[in-house]
């Protein structure tokens, strides 16, 4: 108001003087929503790269087995192969321990 009042003493019309302090007050307005959309878009900005790290730590804790060994399907199925021949051994020395067993038995019964 004080401004409107030196603008009129300085010879302007208090319609000038309040054009004049509305047309400031836009820019003023314009310029502070501008600061605040460039400050908006820098803290996404931010927020966005600080989620892009946060996935490259989890993935550098937690590699997939893809990432740690980029064999991993040849390595899946060398184990498997793995599998099948330990089952097949274990099958093996069941038989044989149950053979072993059976002949235990009838020499026990051989002596009584």
């Amino acid at each position: 108001m004080v401004l409107l009042l030196a603008n009129v003493a300085k010879g302007m019309s208090t319609d000038e003087a309040r054009a004049r302090r509305n047309a400031r007050r836009e820019a003023r307005r314009q310029a502070q929503n501008e600061r605040r959309a460039a400050r908006r878009a820098r803290n996404i900005e931010k927020r966005r790269l600080k989620e892009l790290g946060r996935e490259a730590e989890m993935s550098d804790l937690e590699p997939t087995e893809s990432e740690f060994d980029p064999d991993a399907d040849s390595d899946l199925e060398t184990q498997q192969e793995y599998e099948k021949e330990y089952q097949h051994e274990l099958e093996l020395i069941q038989e044989k321990t149950a053979k072993e067993k059976a002949e235990a038995l009838k020499g026990i019964e051989k002596h009584w």
